[in-house]
């Protein structure tokens, strides 16, 4: 009887010895298979730089292609994009970066290429291109990559009504086969030269793939023609005016530059975000307001006037926490009412309001938004590092201690 149990535990051992071995075979088998997309397609953005080949991005279909940048840019820089890849998101606010830094200088086209992995990736690349037939493409693209979380149907529907755009039109442009097979051809021309994941990246012509930093593009960009006249150091690229709204000493290690619109529905949320790093970081921070009304929004310049003509009688934060606390009160009269309750001199608000005496200062705001590509809102700033939408504090903490380690080293030597 103990034989009989002896050889068939003996047995066991060796069928279960047989499947661990089979079954890590497998794995060994499908990770050479497919290591090379999933190295692409999941990039930690932490590899180092290699150029790997040479195309000639010439014999592309540009015809209907994104483009940001002049045309005329010594440097093309073609991305192979899907809107549902994280490591695709992680690239956007470093592009942006590098577009402001090199003004003119770098053109960027976008290529659709969703992977078959992200089950959403179609209809939001369906999506962006419906945006783009009323000229909305790249606001669209943006807002996507804030929140990759929210991409059905009726979360694309919400954006499209955010961007203030025909939405009849906007939902049949979604079923529109033409704009179904330009994302098939981007995708075909993308295999037919070996792009296998995203985001994948042509330099003029020269192949780079991940979430590159800024530093790596800039040693890419190098090799193809030196790029003239480099962005102004990281203290001089928020270029803080005495009569600019800020929150935080001046002295502060950290300047927190955010373009915001009081009229969307994120603000709240982003307001929360700004004060709890003020507290976090006690005398660390200081907060830059700039205004970014989003023509989206049909009373968002009423309300940044409002918030203005407070501010000129010492009062910005208060009226600007009362607007975000209370969206759906935008008419003149509710903004009166919040002069009334802070204790302004109700006359000359009502005066300034009805003279729009601050769209000047708001025109400005948004010439630098539009230099600096900001598009939507709320884009942040932090020192010279950007970052779109919303995103989790720990993103703000990692950047926040890495900038003081960098200010308490520099006092150091």
């Amino acid at each position: 009887m103990n034989a009989i149990r002896n050889h068939s535990g003996q047995f066991m051992k060796r069928s279960f010895a047989r499947f661990l071995s089979f079954t890590v075979a497998l794995i060994v088998l499908a990770l050479g298979v497919h290591g090379q997309q999933a190295d692409t397609a999941f990039d930690s953005g932490k590899h180092t730089l290699a150029e790997k080949r040479e195309v000639d991005f010439k014999s592309l279909d540009f015809s209907h292609s994104p483009v940001l940048g002049r045309a005329d840019a010594p440097i093309t820089i073609i991305e192979f994009s899907d809107l549902q890849c994280p490591f695709c998101a992680r690239a956007l606010p470093t592009l942006h970066e590098l577009m402001e830094q090199y003004p003119n200088q770098i053109k960027l086209v976008f290529k659709n290429f969703p992977l078959a992995m992200h089950r959403d990736a179609l209809l939001a690349h369906l999506a962006v291109l419906a945006a783009g037939e009323q000229g909305k493409f790249w606001e669209m693209h943006d807002l996507i990559f804030a929140s990759q979380k929210a991409l059905k149907r009726d979360d694309l529907l919400q954006r499209a009504r955010s961007l203030n755009l025909d939405i009849a039109r906007f939902t049949a442009d979604q079923e529109n086969p033409q704009l179904k097979q330009r994302i098939q051809a981007d995708k075909q021309e993308g295999v037919d030269i070996g792009v296998a994941g995203t985001p994948t990246f042509f330099i003029n012509g020269k192949e780079y793939s991940g979430a590159m930093s800024v530093e790596q593009f800039k040693a890419a960009i190098e090799k193809q023609a030196p790029l003239r006249g480099a962005a102004s150091s990281p203290a001089t690229l928020a270029e803080i005016a005495p009569d600019d709204i800020t929150m935080g000493p001046s002295s502060a290690p950290i300047t927190l530059v955010w373009f915001s619109d009081l009229a969307s529905n994120l603000t709240l949320k982003a307001t929360l975000l700004v004060r709890q790093l003020m507290n976090i970081y006690p005398g660390k921070i200081r907060v830059v307001f700039r205004n970014r009304p989003l023509d989206s929004h049909p009373n968002a310049q009423l309300l940044h006037e409002a918030a203005l003509a407070a501010n000129a009688q010492g009062k910005f934060w208060p009226m600007h926490d009362l607007i975000v606390a209370n969206p759906q009160k935008t008419t003149l009269q509710d903004l009166i009412s919040y002069a009334h309750r802070l204790g302004l001199n109700v006359e000359r608000f009502q005066a300034e309001m009805e003279s729009h005496k601050y769209r000047s200062m708001i025109r400005s705001h948004l010439q630098e938004a539009k230099r600096r590509s900001v598009l939507g809102s709320p884009v942040f700033f932090l020192n010279s590092t950007r970052i779109d939408g919303l995103q989790p504090q720990k993103m703000f903490d990692d950047l926040i201690a890495q900038q003081l380690a960098k200010s308490v080293q520099a006092s150091s030597h």
